[in-house]
């Protein structure tokens, strides 16, 4: 049900793709390609959801080998409530496919597609994998749907604690396949599309290996071949901010527009910790109390925390200083900021932390919960 359609314009292909939606009669469908250049999502097609299914036709789109999209569905009505967008990657070439949708579970099926199934729905060939995600969908539904008002308010922290070390098995073990599949793969295409869609799980050590063996294999300037190299310059840089090297200064401002500089906070404190996060980030805010509470037991003694919101949304960052009063200094990302402070220190998924001693020397990586406070203890004592 999926049919692509080649004009003879030089330098423009079109195609028209039909999709069947299993669980929705209506609402609405968007197909996206973030362009890294412009660090923006590109609308690529639209389309209406009608009689539980879609057609997209754009001639904004030039394949130059597969591509990662991604879709985004919004229903009319699923078990009769109205449900916000639902996002999943896709993988897209210039071929007869059919694409079927379900709104439910975010799943999306291309049986033809030559790399779709293979690396998005990876997870279906390995039970383990499955195990983690059910069980963490089961925390989470439970908590949503059967668990009282004040069962969430008294039970929140260990929900919280449960999906973390869920979270944290399934990464580990997908990172584990990732490179299993990799290693066991003579199609460069198959392993660059791995790199693009699951690198941020890999060390930069592992990425830079691997993305150094793909590369040459793949069309200068395609989207894929950018992807992967600005991913690359990211690890490079990230690999600039390994433990033991120094720290690179930034200046941002706070919620009254006061500048705050990062060599500021090293020279007055034994140590810093410069931690990444936004408002819409949940595990960023599961380790609010956290950092709160080693940032009470140890602050006296040296410890200061130096806070930067990449909110795109200002105003939410905002309200959320004031709700919260930050004891630390917490600053933000403006967009007519020039510090380059998510760029300088390679920040591509957050919660994201370097701990800074008085040196300028960055000693620790993503400490949180336990690992901060046992780490801080180790450092300034009880």
């Amino acid at each position: 049900m999926l049919a692509f359609s080649c004009k003879q314009t030089p330098g423009t292909e079109s195609f028209m793709l039909t999709a069947s939606v299993q669980d929705s009669e209506g609402g609405e469908a968007t197909l996206l390609f973030f362009d890294k250049q412009k660090n923006a999502l590109d609308t690529v097609a639209h389309a209406i959801i009608e009689n539980s299914s879609f057609v997209f036709d754009s001639a904004n789109f030039v394949f130059d080998g597969p591509a990662k999209l991604q879709l985004l569905v919004k229903p009319e009505l699923v078990e009769g409530k109205v449900q916000g967008y639902h996002k999943r990657y896709v993988i897209l070439d210039d071929k007869p496919q059919t694409m079927i949708v379900w709104v439910s579970n975010a799943d999306c099926d291309i049986p033809e597609s030559t790399y779709h199934n293979r690396v998005i729905n990876m997870d279906r060939n390995y039970p383990a994998l499955l195990a983690l995600k059910d069980s963490s969908n089961q925390i989470t539904k439970m908590y949503r749907e059967e668990f009282t008002e004040e069962e969430k308010k008294t039970r929140l922290t260990e929900v919280r604690e449960k999906l973390t070390d869920l979270n944290k098995q399934y990464t580990d073990l997908k990172t584990e396949v990732v490179i299993s599949e990799y290693e066991g793969s003579d199609d460069y295409l198959f392993q660059a599309l791995l790199l693009d869609v699951y690198g941020r799980i890999l060390t930069p050590e592992q990425y830079l290996e691997f993305a150094d063996e793909v590369m040459p294999g793949l069309n200068e300037g395609s989207r894929l071949q950018l992807s992967i190299a600005d991913q690359q310059k990211a690890y490079e840089q990230l690999m600039k901010l390994a433990v033991g090297s120094p720290y690179i200064n930034i200046s941002l401002k706070d919620a009254a527009g006061t500048s705050h500089e990062l060599s500021e906070a090293v020279a007055n404190s034994k140590y810093v910790l410069l931690d990444f996060w936004a408002t819409w980030c949940g595990p960023c805010n599961a380790e609010m109390p956290n950092l709160r509470k080693a940032y009470t037991a140890y602050h006296d003694k040296g410890f200061e925390v130096f806070m930067v919101s990449i909110d795109k949304k200002i105003a939410d960052w905002e309200e959320r200083s004031e709700k919260e009063n930050f004891p630390w200094i917490s600053t933000v990302v403006l967009p007519d900021d020039h510090s380059n402070a998510q760029e300088t220190y390679s920040i591509s998924a957050i919660p994201t932390n370097f701990l800074i001693d008085s040196n300028g020397t960055i000693i620790a990586h993503n400490l949180r919960g336990e690992k901060l406070e046992e780490k801080l203890d180790e450092l300034l004592g009880t």
